[in-house]
């Protein structure tokens, strides 16, 4: 999400990690442009994912539980290359990470969220959309938490370091959490929201207090949805 703070609890994190890869790959050199929409030449592996979410998302021969199963096992084992998502690795100065969109339809939402080194979002919900996050470059935080129905406020559940090749998935149903790149190297995520994520709300730790926030992206390659 973009968040209107970064909460910077990450600098120290010390947490169990989760991997499917051994190797880390080398972060692609990423770029500062304003907030535009950008003219889009797919590579043809981004092409075939998309093509794939779209197979799966009109299927009319399964329940919604197995086009999750199978949206997932997609984002698991896909083939993915750094030099396919360079074109949408775009950072902004004013901004710890960017939410740049690759491909949205009325369905689902397909994200490279870029994170600075030792940038954090704040702990929020996902609007009743379902999210798959792929790790795929450098190393991504997730802290998971409940509202604690004492307090009204966020209650830590559990803190793991996703590295590249692991994928995490939240829904409402699962609680909140928060996403931190706790490194000093850039942090790259891949991220599809089924249906596309239009508001959700925030946890803004000065005035203890849940917010709504609207979605927006730094960039915009391709959109059909209205």
């Amino acid at each position: 999400m973009q968040s209107p703070h970064s909460t910077n609890n990450c600098a120290n994190s010390t947490t169990p990690r989760s991997s499917s890869s051994s190797t880390q790959q080398q972060a692609p050199k990423l770029s500062s442009t304003p907030i535009i929409k950008h003219s889009h030449v797919i590579a043809p592996s981004i092409r075939n994912l998309i093509n794939q979410i779209d197979s799966i998302q009109s299927r009319s021969d399964v329940s919604d539980s197995q086009k999750s199963n199978l949206l997932g096992q997609l984002m698991k084992s896909f083939p993915l290359r750094n030099r396919d998502l360079k074109k949408y690795a775009l950072i902004e100065q004013s901004a710890p990470y960017t939410r740049n969109l690759i491909w949205e339809t009325e369905t689902y939402a397909l994200i490279l969220m870029c994170w600075k080194p030792r940038t954090d979002s704040v702990i929020h919900t996902h609007g009743g959309s379902s999210c798959w996050a792929r790790v795929v470059n450098g190393e991504v935080s997730e802290k998971r938490y409940k509202m604690d129905p004492e307090t009204d406020e966020p209650l830590m559940l559990s803190q793991e370091v996703h590295e590249v090749g692991s994928v995490t998935y939240i829904d409402d149903s699962l609680g909140l959490h928060a996403l931190c790149n706790p490194t000093n190297a850039f942090s790259m995520s891949l991220h599809l929201y089924t249906p596309p994520i239009r508001s959700s709300t925030y946890f803004d730790a000065n005035d203890r207090e849940m917010h709504v926030c609207h979605m927006k992206y730094h960039h915009k390659h391709h959109s059909t949805s209205t």
